[in-house]
Order: structure tokens, then C-alpha cells, then sequence
């Protein structure tokens, strides 16, 4: 639990940097902090304790398996957009994301959690091993991660082809724009994706196995908690972030309290 409120906080360091400064102008910054609320929301339910046959339990498996698969989907909406951008130089209303990367993955899960098809293991609530359960955790948790990567991969490779097109030998403004603007958002839906290789490997297992180990259970829930770590690299990391966060440091705390002082002294001598 310990390691699921600090991982929560790391997600909601990133999501308050993005929504409360000027980085939130950019689109591609607010699709980011979406996908942080979605992880932090899966951190959340690591810390609902539940026993199995209680609705806290049924709660925590479906908030779990919703946040899993709304955090997938928004790795695609951050890769969709940049396309949308660069090729098309048009942006989707967000409201429209909104619906597919919230709506959407609260509704998969619902009737598993109307028809309480979650037990407990390890303090964890999973859906139950039954032949029911088995291919509800394909349909909801292996099938979006493959098809997030397989979205993702498609998306990245059909961009590169068209700035390569684009590269003609005339290095305009908007072709550097457009190149820049790849280079600075193509690594974060991989990395969004990438979170979840380990608690695939873990629900892999579980799938195959009905006796499980402890030692594996122990790493799957370490590799779920850890995912917001995980973000926050992801985010302090990149090269074009870190630059953004400097211009937001360093160009809107401090110019704000210089020009406080400024008029104050303007307004003395007066």
C-alpha cells in the first residue's frame, strides 16, 4: 500500500506541473496529465482493502482493471493526436478523448463488477479463476495492450514516413515545427505502454498457472504500484520536457515575484 500512495503522488506531482502551468496550453502536456489521472487512479485501488465476497473487493477489481484499461487507451489518444497534428495540422476536441479514455474503459469492466466476479489474492482483488474470468482477462487486459502497441508502432513508423516524404531538401519552418514536435512526444506512448510489459508477464501467469507463487504475486503487485514511478521518469527524463519545466520554473515563479517588486518600487517613488 505504502508503495501504491507514494507512486500516486509521483503520477499527481506530473499531473499538477502540466493542468496548474503554462505547459497546459499544449495539447499534448494535457493528454499526458489525462494519462496521469488514469494512473493514479489505478494506484488508488491498491489501497481499497477488501475481502473477497465484499463490495469493496468487486469495487477494487473493477476500479483496477478500468484504470488498466483506460491508461492503455490514452498511450494510443497521445500517439492518435500527434498524428492528427502533423499530418492533418488539426486537433480533435478534447471532449471526444474524454469519452474514449474514461467512458469507455469504466463500461468494459461493469458487468464483472455487477456480477462480482472478483475474489482476493494476496490482498488483491483479480477476477476469479474460472473459464469466464479467464477470457474476460484477455478480452479486457491482454488484448488492449497488445493492440496499444500494435496502434502505437503503426501510428510512430506512418509518422517518420511522412516527415521523410515531407523532407524534400527545403527545411521550411513548418517541416522543423512538425520534426521538433515528433522528437519531443513520440517516446511517451512506448513508455505509457512500457509500464505495463511487467504487470502483463505477472497476469500471463496467473492465467497459465493455478497453483501461483508467492515470490511472482509479490513482483506482479510491485510492477503495478510501480507504474507511477515510472511515469514521473518518463516525464523528467525527456530531453524537450525538462526544458519546458525549466521555461515554467524559471520564467513564471520568479519574473512574478521581480515584477511585484517592481511596481511596489514604481508606485514609492511616485
Amino acid at each position: 500500500m505504502c508503495f501504491a500512495v507514494f507512486s500516486c503522488v509521483c503520477a499527481g506531482i506530473v499531473v499538477l506541473l502540466i493542468l496548474m502551468t503554462s505547459m497546459r496550453k499544449k495539447i499534448h502536456y494535457r493528454l499526458i496529465g489525462y494519462t496521469g489521472i488514469s494512473i493514479m487512479i489505478l494506484q488508488v485501488s491498491f489501497m481499497i482493502q477488501g475481502n473477497e465476497g465484499t463490495s469493496l473487493c468487486n469495487i477494487q477489481g473493477y476500479v483496477n482493471i478500468s484504470a488498466t484499461i483506460s491508461c492503455l487507451v490514452w498511450a494510443c489518444i497521445l500517439s492518435y493526436n500527434l498524428y492528427v497534428e502533423i499530418l492533418f495540422e488539426q486537433e480533435l476536441s478534447e471532449k471526444y478523448y474524454w469519452v474514449i479514455g474514461y467512458l469507455l474503459p469504466a463500461l468494459i469492466p461493469m458487468p464483472e463488477l455487477v456480477m462480482g466476479k472478483y475474489s482476493e489474492k494476496m490482498s488483491w482483488c483479480m477476477m476469479k479463476k474460472d473459464l469466464y474470468g479467464n477470457y474476460m482477462m484477455i478480452f479486457e487486459f491482454f488484448v488492449p495492450f497488445i493492440a496499444s502497441w500494435f496502434f502505437n508502432i503503426t501510428i510512430v513508423l506512418r509518422i517518420k514516413q511522412y516527415l521523410k516524404e515531407f523532407d524534400s531538401g527545403f527545411r521550411t519552418e513548418e517541416f522543423l515545427s512538425k520534426k521538433k514536435t515528433f522528437k519531443a512526444f513520440r517516446c511517451h506512448p512506448a513508455w505509457v505502454n512500457a509500464l505495463f510489459v511487467l504487470p502483463a508477464v505477472y497476469q500471463f501467469y496467473y492465467l497459465q498457472h493455478s497453483v501461483s507463487s508467492r515470490t511472482i504475486d509479490i513482483l506482479g503487485m510491485i510492477g503495478e504500484t510501480l507504474i507511477g514511478y515510472g511515469f514521473g521518469l518518463m516525464f523528467l527524463l525527456n530531453f524537450f520536457t525538462r526544458g519546458d519545466m525549466k521555461k515554467v520554473v524559471f520564467s513564471e515563479k520568479f519574473p512574478s515575484v521581480i515584477t511585484i517588486e517592481t511596481s511596489l518600487s514604481v508606485n514609492a517613488e511616485s
